[in-house]
């Protein structure tokens, strides 16, 4: 049978541990896994399919994925001819458009470019487009099918083309279409479980002198009890 003093001094105990605990309650940051593939389409249009791999087994939650679509249509030329024996404005309008479909994804990125001038009678002339930036950032916060050991695929569609508008006998004679590269990259957000407990060095300091006090209260009332 235990004794008051004993008793006393296995609640002083447990009062120390408690406190340790207490004092090393804390939380981790959240993690930050990068993924990154090449995209190259050439003529701008057609399609391609990118492989990732998934992120696992973790320790914490994936809470989020990124997508992050960083592409630029470039080089695309069209040629007109003027048939009319007075100068003519013309408008050509480029477009690039690209569909991205991943595991509880569907998103749709659209850049276009406008280039204006003017040809002279009879005349012929190759322009240039303008480079288009493309691209946009995606959210899935649903990220069941991203977790685990394996693969995953993002499928991308590209769709490239030029109009030509203007008055009188302006015709197209070449197009050229350009390129379509870039990057698609993947963020994925960790939140890591919490940590083990580390006790401030003033709570392990208070509570190891207070398991040490009750320790010599209990032994003295045993001395007295004898």
């Amino acid at each position: 049978m235990r004794s008051d003093g004993m008793r006393a001094a296995r609640r002083c105990v447990l009062a120390a541990a408690l406190a340790l605990a207490a004092g090393g309650a804390g939380r981790a940051s959240a993690g930050i896994v990068l993924q990154e593939r090449s995209i190259d389409l050439a003529g701008g249009s057609g399609s391609l399919t990118l492989t990732f791999d998934k992120v696992g087994p973790l320790e914490g939650k994936l809470t989020d994925v990124i997508f992050d679509l960083i592409v630029t249509y470039a080089g695309a030329d069209v040629g007109l001819r003027n048939n009319d024996p007075v100068a003519r404005d013309f408008r050509i309008g480029w477009s690039q458009v690209i569909d991205l479909d991943a595991p509880g994804l569907s998103a749709r990125a659209i850049k276009q470019g406008v280039l204006r001038g003017t040809l002279a009678p009879n005349s012929e002339e190759t322009y240039r487009g303008p480079d288009l930036p493309t691209g946009g950032s995606w959210i899935v916060d649903e990220p069941g099918p991203y977790e685990g050991t394996g693969t995953f695929q993002v499928h991308i569609i590209g769709s490239a083309g030029a109009d030509i508008f203007s008055l009188g006998d302006v015709v197209e004679t070449s197009s050229t279409p350009g390129s379509l590269t870039g990057v698609l990259r993947m963020t994925y957000l960790i939140d890591p479980p919490t940590p083990a407990a580390v006790p401030e060095p003033s709570t392990v300091a208070s509570a190891g002198v207070g398991g040490l006090l009750c320790l010599v209260l209990a032994i003295g009332r045993r001395r007295k009890a004898a």
